[in-house]
């Protein structure tokens, strides 16, 4: 895994220590099984955005926080220049871009997703709490929602519930989205 999983996992795990919580009842609070909380905090594995979101949002910290490590200064406008956003490497199967990590407050979390061809492999599903927005800046995707297939193509978006299971892969070639998430 790379330096940034370990560096977030670490963070997780000061965090729970910080608030007096044995791996077991993080665990629980995140509704996972022991184990997998203690491969998480190894930073051995894949940080899905949804279960950092979770765990931001359980310790009231900004998401950005547990990404970065540090604390967002702008209050009131924060250009992100292409290319310069935090990248976020955490899993395989996408490519995140977090497009305003030094503002504070966040009400929304834009990232500029890359999606690329799954070919034989599943595609991955998960959910998490609020809404998301995907809009296709470049290429075209199939996105799954529970049992249902969208094809979406450049400049098409959508709009759902991600309480719902749900994961996307290219079509075609490598594909490019915004995608904005509830703080």
């Amino acid at each position: 895994m790379t330096r940034q999983n370990k560096e977030i996992a670490q963070r997780i795990m000061t965090l729970r220590e910080d608030n007096g919580l044995s791996p077991e009842e993080m665990a629980r609070k995140l509704d996972m099984a022991t184990e997998d909380y203690v491969v998480l905090e190894s930073g051995e594995t894949d940080l899905p955005i949804s279960l950092l979101e979770t765990i931001s949002q359980l310790f009231g910290i900004q998401f950005s926080i547990l990404i970065t490590g540090s604390e967002p200064k702008l209050r009131v406008y924060s250009v992100t220049r292409k290319g310069e956003g935090t990248h976020i490497n955490r899993k395989s199967e996408y490519s995140y871009e977090a497009l305003a990590s030094n503002f504070q407050g966040k009400s929304m979390i834009p990232f500029e997703v890359t999606v690329p061809v799954s070919g034989d492999v599943p595609v991955a599903t998960n959910g998490h709490e609020g809404q998301e927005f995907d809009y296709v800046l470049q290429g075209s995707i199939n996105i799954i929602i529970d049992d249902t297939v969208i094809t979406l193509n450049e400049g098409d978006s959508i709009y759902f519930d991600s309480t719902h299971k749900h994961g996307m892969t290219a079509i075609g070639s490598t594909a490019l989205l915004l995608v904005m998430v509830d703080a």
